[in-house]
């Protein structure tokens, strides 16, 4: 496939953010260059109930960069999180 954007080592995002949710979903953060002033953007979200993953940009669901910490939050941070949910709800 012939892309017309830069492709970076890891993918074509430079920087990937997953450390920013709400009590619903996850937001998965990306910026394109390391520069203050860029303003970065939410390429996917992640529902913390099931797991579903909605691409705000489709580039993401093909990105390798963005699919390993994609696949990091599903597999790992998910399970973890619904617990402490959980707990939080008796106050454990």
């Amino acid at each position: 496939m012939i892309t017309k954007f830069k492709i970076f080592e890891r993918g074509y995002w430079n920087d990937i953010y997953t450390d920013f949710e709400d009590q619903e979903v996850i937001y998965i953060d990306a910026y394109r260059t390391n520069k203050a002033e860029e303003e970065g953007r939410t390429i996917a979200t992640i529902d913390i109930k099931t797991g579903d993953v909605e691409y705000k940009d489709e580039r993401a669901k093909y990105d390798e960069y963005a699919q390993e910490e994609i696949k990091y939050i599903v597999d790992y941070v998910l399970p973890k999180r619904r617990l402490e949910i959980e707990a939080e709800k008796y106050n454990i």
